[in-house]
């Protein structure tokens, strides 16, 4: 949209522009920020310019609807005693669900679990030495994710 000002931006920090005052009259254009971030779904994320905070090994992987994966990939890991953390990450528009789960002797147990409403969730737990698995379940949508993570 046309802005009444010449140069980068708007002057109040919430858009982005260009425009050249050269030579007399010039229309500098404008867009709003937040506006074009709504029309794509998309969230504008800014730093310091420092790495964006990590959960420690990355995997990748994909969901199907109402499906499920683990990881790892092998089926599970050896744990000893401390914490476990893991941060989950899925396209927009999707809801994925993480479960750290541990063997008890005869099944899988979730103990502990993020549920939120989107595709990015995060999990820490500390406990003792054992077997134990991430397992990822699609709520809704279907598509590509990351999962980073430690352990003990």
């Amino acid at each position: 949209m046309p802005a009444g000002v010449c140069g980068p931006g708007h002057g109040d920090g919430s858009g982005v522009g260009s425009g050249d005052c050269r030579g007399g009259a010039a229309t500098t254009y404008f867009q709003p920020v937040p506006e074009i971030l709504r029309a794509y779904g998309v969230t504008l994320v800014t730093s310091d310019g420092g790495p964006p905070p990590a959960c420690g090994t990355a995997t990748t992987g994909s969901l199907t609807s109402q499906g499920t994966a683990v990881e790892p990939k092998s089926g599970y890991y050896e744990a000893v005693a401390g914490a476990h953390e893991a941060c989950l990450t899925g396209p927009a528009n999707t809801d994925f669900d993480l479960y750290l789960q541990k063997w008890n002797g005869s099944s899988w147990r979730t103990v502990a679990s993020g549920t939120g409403p989107t595709s990015t969730e995060k999990v820490t737990y500390t406990g003792t030495s054992g077997r134990c698995r991430w397992q990822l379940r699609s709520y809704s949508g279907s598509g590509q994710y990351t999962l980073e993570s430690t352990k003990p």
